[in-house]
């Protein structure tokens, strides 16, 4: 199984590698060339009709501030810097918060059985804890109902109850927004007040953080991005059915709260800093607790998902996104930086805008792909060491001779990834995405840009599956995204 890190149907499995520059912020200023190509990136995104915004810190220094695109279309609105936007998975971090805080209060440990709190656990679920909850590792599954379904926390819980787990407590991993809304569940238990009204009273409020929750704040419609899919309003998630304290709970805890860009680099400094938790215990918030997946090489922290860097550095991270909106926030800690992208408009492409703007920090002369720009769907592979390399690409991939997929990993992969992972670990991560493959069959080939190609994957009743191979000129893999979605 791959790493699982936005929600539900209409996810990215990005970056199962992510080949950066080495060299440190800490030897390198970020220059003003550097930030000058990094707004002329959005201005881009911008021109092929995308929209968003990114915030870009370094070492207490806001370096870039920027909404590009509309928020609104209907009223010509377009996109500023309070702007809200809805961060999705991201309210996991802050679910993760509560539970630590409520365990510093004496009111709850993280090693605590689920029984201890709820009655009527099924005798297959008495084994999960709070930290398998946390963790992605109780064995509930993604999902077990829409997410603006007005359930309340007793009906959710039944339904939580009586759904198979996926395998035994502690013995696996599969991202699970059930076990986050539990625990938001036993937040409101515990402390007597809504999930919303407890991350306002011992967060956001102290924090600053005046533009971030569920209905609190009673937004402003002018100041609420305007969701778009394939063209066409979608709206935001106030237009859905929600309850009098937020989205029912098949949403809250686990997705759905909204925020600014500068709220959240609010959220990143107290982080940074000791504002929240000691360094003991923000070494267990952010700690790698449980691997995404076999040989993903990335963990799962207590809301976070955790990546190595060719620096020795750790990268802190989560996106979150139902198809329409999609929001990431990048946090590297030990360098002091902080990136924070979202958009109105999620789609293929777009969603990696925030490790583009990380690379280009990085490795300045690195020019990433334009979402949107001219496409072109080929009939083959091109007849260049590109088509070469995608196309034995996709036969390792599809193979299941070991050897032939070691060949292809010894030749195509770039040194830096081979330092980071040895080839049979690599082996694994392609077995993985051989499975996640399925039954889809390669349907199309898309040219979008000189060393980009889309290789698209697709079958009859499920979503199209996307591998985005990131190659120099002469083919050589330095890095590979994986997208599902239509």
């Amino acid at each position: 199984m791959l790493p699982q890190i936005l929600r539900k149907a209409s996810y990215t499995l990005l970056a199962i590698l992510i080949s950066q520059s080495a060299s440190s912020l800490s030897a390198q200023e970020i220059t003003s060339g550097t930030i000058s190509k990094l707004s002329s990136y959005l201005e881009k995104l911008e021109e092929n009709g995308q929209s968003g915004i990114a915030l870009v810190a370094h070492s207490d220094r806001v370096l870039l501030e920027k909404g590009f695109g509309l928020a609104n279309e209907s009223e010509q609105i377009p996109v500023r810097q309070n702007t809200i936007f809805t961060t999705g998975s991201i309210t996991k971090q802050f679910t993760g918060a509560a539970i630590l805080q409520l365990e510093i209060q004496g009111k709850l440990n993280v090693e605590d059985l689920l029984s201890k709190y709820f009655e009527n656990v099924p005798q297959d679920k008495k084994g999960i804890t709070l930290h398998h909850l946390l963790t992605h590792s109780s064995g509930f599954p993604g999902a077990i109902g829409d997410d603006f379904e007005a359930i309340e926390s007793d009906g959710f819980i039944t339904q939580a109850f009586e759904a198979d787990l996926l395998f035994e407590p502690g013995t696996g991993y599969e991202y699970s927004n059930v076990g986050y809304s539990i625990l938001a569940i036993l937040v409101e238990r515990l402390s007597r007040m809504t999930y919303e009204a407890y991350l306002r009273q011992h967060f956001f409020a102290p924090l600053g953080m005046d533009n971030t929750g569920y209905k609190l704040m009673k937004w402003k419609e002018e100041d609420l991005a305007q969701g778009y899919r394939d063209g066409r309003h979608w709206g935001t998630l106030m237009d859905r059915p929600w309850a009098k304290e937020g989205p029912g709970w098949h949403l809250r805890g686990n997705g759905g709260i909204m925020s600014t860009a500068h709220d959240m680099y609010k959220w990143y400094k107290a982080l940074y800093g000791n504002e929240i938790f000691t360094d003991a215990v923000k070494s267990r918030f952010f700690g790698k607790h449980v691997e995404e997946g076999k040989g993903a090489g990335t963990y799962y922290g207590y809301g976070w998902a955790i990546y190595p860097t060719p620096r020795g550095t750790d990268l802190v991270t989560h996106n979150g996104g139902n198809g329409i909106f999609f929001c990431e926030v990048l946090q590297y800690f030990e360098e002091d930086l902080f990136i924070f992208f979202a958009t109105n408009r999620s789609s293929r492409g777009i969603n990696q805008t925030a490790f583009h703007l990380a690379r280009m920090i990085f490795e300045p002369s690195f020019d990433p792909p334009v979402p949107g720009a001219k496409r072109t769907s080929l009939q083959d592979f091109p007849k260049n060491p590109i088509g070469n390399s995608a196309k034995k690409m996709v036969e390792a991939v599809l193979s299941e001779d070991d050897q032939i997929i070691l060949s292809y990993i010894k030749t195509y992969m770039s040194s830096e990834i081979l330092a980071k992972k040895s080839a049979e670990e690599l082996g694994e991560i392609f077995q993985g995405l051989r499975e996640e493959i399925g039954e889809r069959e390669l349907s199309n080939i898309i040219e979008a840009g000189d060393h980009n190609l889309e290789l698209v994957f697709s079958a009859p009743g499920v979503s199209n599956l996307y591998l985005i191979p990131e190659m120099d000129e002469k083919g050589i893999i330095q890095g590979i995204s994986v997208e599902v979605g239509d």
